[in-house]
């Protein structure tokens, strides 16, 4: 767990270089000597990239941009609606009229809010790397461990322990296949005795394509809507709730299936057997159930006189007692945070709203107030609301196969029913805010609660998993040396955990 006396094995890589090229170098496990040019010697990363080669190059890139760029991407969302939303209320975008003659709009944010935001996730860290922003350093694999140079790349492997000491956090690209591969097993439990539960992230690969495909998804549906509104002369009434219907469909499936994967893995650790985990390279196997025991031996001083079949058999134990808990932790009770939640919902507003163009420097201040505070409920409130109800839903009757589709459907007719009747209501109450002052009254009494409840959740579902962490923590000791300053943590640990307690604090 040191580099004492082979500093220069201490490497590290920028972030954008890992990125370049749309993560080429994910797209095999072989390394040239170019690689390891990349990489430079560093004092520590601040993240341990932890994945598998049998992932696509592509699910892992677009995964990269999800943790790195999204909040670049949110930020330009909600920009951008300030900014249009401005121009568009004083007259200042191009306008064309309705189909039926009723006022006018304009097509510009629809048509660049959420290209702007798909741009931004995907390209946003190349940007700021070339504006002269600093790239976080991070380690992987095949750029700081010497591919070439058989005697360099043996003391690489023999340092993963090191490397992880000097990793901040770790990031944990995750997918079906992750908890089968011996290595990636070997790097979750080293980390976990070296550092806070707290430190480490998991992000499923297969999620950042729902992010991603939240933009083009809502370009397509509100480019459709358009196209059919002027070439047609008519409105897409019919058009619009089968669009919602096909995404809702397809969203819902999606978190259903993560459901069930979640579900799997947490039998999978309980029943956890190292020997059933597999190699790329079948020699290796010794060298990481040597590893193993070096652990063992490191976190139980008893140990240090045993076998190693009998520390892979405590190695098998710990893991099914406490990875578990760890891992849902590290899953949580949503796949997706209020953040993600945001983003969708800002695509979604960008992509249908009506761009403000009802109100102009005649418009009285009831109507305009009255206007922004359903807005600012919806975007921050009712479709939050929306995608987390969803995914409680979808979650829901996993032994559901046969029927699985009419459940599908069932829960969007849940969904929708409520929403449909609070935007009607909405909508409602903006038109008779034009000349009814107690319209914004009762607009302002329904918001404001619902606004500053959903802050509160998000506050203290935060504040519960701090202390959920905290609970892990205190119920396993880690390896005496390791980093200072920073609470470390393991899922192999000798107390007995309350297995209900952890589960309720979980």
């Amino acid at each position: 767990f040191s580099f004492y006396g082979a500093k220069h094995l201490r490497r590290g890589v920028p972030l954008s270089r890992v990125m370049k090229g749309f993560g080429r170098i994910f797209a095999s496990s072989s390394g040239v000597g170019v690689n390891y040019e990349m990489s430079r010697t560093v004092d520590r990363f601040r993240y341990f990239l932890s994945h598998n080669w049998s992932v696509s190059r592509w699910y892992k890139h677009l995964a990269l941009c999800f943790v790195f760029n999204f909040n670049l991407a949110l930020s330009i969302g909600f920009v951008l609606l300030a900014v249009f939303a401005i121009l568009t209320s004083l007259h200042l975008m191009p306008m064309v009229p309705e189909h039926n003659g009723e006022g006018e709009s304009t097509w510009v944010a629809r048509a660049l809010v959420a290209p702007s935001m798909a741009l931004a996730l995907l390209f946003g860290s190349d940007v700021l790397s070339t504006l002269g922003f600093r790239d976080p350093l991070v380690f992987v694999d095949k750029v700081c461990i010497h591919q070439t140079d058989e005697d360099e790349k043996l003391k690489g492997i023999s340092k993963l322990g090191a490397f992880l000491d000097c990793s901040d956090r770790m990031l944990i690209l995750y997918s079906d296949v992750y908890l089968r591969k011996l290595w990636t097993i070997y790097e979750v439990a080293t980390f976990l005795s070296l550092r806070s539960i707290s430190a480490m992230d998991v992000v499923p690969v297969q999620m950042p394509a729902v992010i991603f495909g939240a933009p083009p998804g809502g370009y397509i549906f509100s480019s459709t809507l358009m196209l059919w509104r002027y070439l047609a002369d008519a409105d897409p009434g019919w058009l619009r709730y089968v669009l919602k219907s096909l995404f809702s469909f397809g969203f819902l499936m999606f978190l259903r299936r993560w459901a069930r994967e979640k579900a799997r893995t947490i039998v999978q650790l309980r029943e956890f057997d190292v020997s059933d985990c597999t190699c790329a390279v079948e020699a290796d196997r010794e060298v990481i159930y040597a590893k193993i025991a070096d652990l063992m031996c490191v976190v139980h001083e008893d140990l240090r006189n045993a076998s190693t079949m009998e520390t892979l058999e405590v190695f098998n134990e710990k893991v099914r007692l406490h990875m578990p808990l760890s891992f849902g932790y590290m899953f949580g009770w949503t796949t997706f945070r209020y953040e993600h939640m945001l983003f969708i919902s800002v695509v979604a507003i960008g992509t249908q709203s009506s761009d403000y163009a009802y109100f102009d420097s005649s418009s009285r201040w009831q109507q305009v107030l009255c206007y922004w505070l359903t807005q600012f409920t919806w975007v921050f409130c009712v479709w939050p609301a929306v995608i987390f109800s969803a995914e409680i839903l979808s979650a829901s009757f996993l032994s559901i196969r046969r029927f699985e589709s009419l459940w599908i459907i069932l829960c969007i007719c849940i969904l929708a029913a409520p929403s449909a009747v609070l935007h009607a209501w909405m909508e409602k109450m903006v038109e008779r805010s034009i000349d009814d002052d107690r319209s914004v009254l009762l607009c302002a009494v329904v918001s404001c609660p619902m606004l500053i409840s959903t802050w509160l959740l998000v506050f203290f579902h935060r504040r519960s998993r701090i202390r959920a962490a905290h609970h892990l923590e205190t119920k396993s000791p880690h390896i005496e040396g390791s980093s200072p300053g920073v609470p470390a943590s393991t899922g192999l640990s000798d107390p007995e955990l309350d297995d209900n307690a952890s589960v309720h604090s979980v």
